[in-house]
């Protein structure tokens, strides 16, 4: 009776442990389930694609723009819509368990104090009967480190957009349009990339900077989905100094609520008000979202109306508090009232700044 019990008991205690090894195992399965239906959730569109230019290719291009090639490039023509934009979305909420991260520019290292005379950043100096107002205090900080794109399309001719310095770790990150660096759909970089910071009437008083490397996601590169419309230039050193160390940076905002008002800054440069030698600002408020791609996040739109030529050009979140300002999209898809060439836009839209936009900034910090 005893050996009896004794086995039934053993029998129990290893019907147990089999039952409780079986959980186990279903937990982990289970574990593993979720971690691979997160994966095949994320989006492709988001990964990250480079390019990379030697040291004879960052010489070249800063030798190749002559003042003769910079006047006559012009502004890309392929991301204009006429008519109406389409009625708002809804904006995308963020994650609440993705917080929002900031972080505040810098003011230039050397020639410091570059400032309006009355020590403010004033923009009202209204020059157009419009809502687009000429920024009249070049080269001071923090418009010297918001500049004009210049590069050239293989077989197609050379090209302009915008771009704006956004604070990184290697100092020396332009952020701009995807559509400024890549063929859209066509998997194909851009060559002779050069920015120039505080760029006005063909001056250039802080210097000219050639891209060593490149980036933007697939989503652009691969699909001209212009959710993914983001781009990042990495610029060589002018003798041994990053171009944060000449103009300074804007911060950045990523994972913010969509609808965050910001002023928008670029070069336009199509129809009779604007001629792409100027730089000039919007201060137009959050008018809603769209989305103008099969994945990623919607583009949030405002009211500005200048025209092509301002692509790349960054939205800032509190312009006039730099270096506690903050880059949060750029200037990439727009529409006009009239047919080509347009002398006013209607509306603009710029990509999200969410989690897949920071990494594209953690990647180009680490090229």
């Amino acid at each position: 009776m005893i050996q009896t019990r004794y086995t039934t008991i053993l029998a129990l205690v290893m019907l147990l442990a089999g039952a409780l090894a079986l959980t186990a195992c279903d937990d982990l399965v289970t574990a593993d389930d979720e971690e691979d239906e997160q994966v095949r959730e994320e989006d492709p569109q988001a990964e990250i694609t480079t390019q990379e230019f030697s040291d004879d290719e960052v010489e070249a291009t800063l030798a190749y723009w002559t003042r003769e090639r910079m006047a006559e490039a012009v502004p890309v023509e392929d991301v204009g819509i006429a008519g109406d934009p389409p009625p708002p979305e809804s904006p995308v909420i963020p994650d609440p368990d993705v917080p929002e991260v900031t972080r505040s520019g810098d003011i230039p290292a050397i020639e410091r104090g570059l400032f309006p005379p009355d020590g403010s950043n004033s923009l009202m100096d209204q020059s157009a009967p419009n809502n687009a107002v000429e920024v009249t205090t070049l080269p001071a900080y923090p418009h010297r480190a918001i500049g004009k794109v210049f590069f050239t399309k293989p077989d197609e001719g050379d090209f302009v957009c915008s771009g704006g310095v956004i604070a990184s770790d290697n100092r020396s990150v332009v952020w701009t349009a995807g559509h400024c660096l890549a063929e859209g759909g066509g998997e194909t970089w851009y060559e002779n990339f050069m920015f120039v910071p505080a760029y006005s009437d063909g001056n250039e008083p802080a210097e000219r900077w050639a891209a060593r490397n490149l980036a933007t996601f697939v989503g652009w590169y691969s699909n001209e989905n212009f959710n993914y419309d983001l781009g990042a230039a990495v610029m060589a050193r002018n003798d041994g100094r990053s171009i944060v160390d000449v103009t300074g940076s804007l911060g950045w905002m990523f994972n913010a609520a969509h609808d965050t008002d910001t002023s928008q800054f670029g070069y336009p440069g199509e129809g009779t008000i604007f001629n792409g030698q100027r730089m000039w600002t919007c201060d137009e408020p959050y008018t809603g979202a769209v989305s103008r791609g099969d994945s990623g996040p919607s583009m949030q739109t405002n009211d500005c109306d200048y025209t092509a030529g301002a692509s790349g050009g960054p939205w800032v979140v509190d312009i006039s508090e730099c270096p506690n300002c903050y880059i949060n999209s750029v200037n990439s898809l727009w529409w006009f009232f009239t047919p080509r060439p347009a002398d006013l836009g209607n509306q603009w839209a710029g990509p999200y700044h969410g989690s897949a936009a920071l990494n594209l900034l953690e990647v180009a910090e680490g090229l």
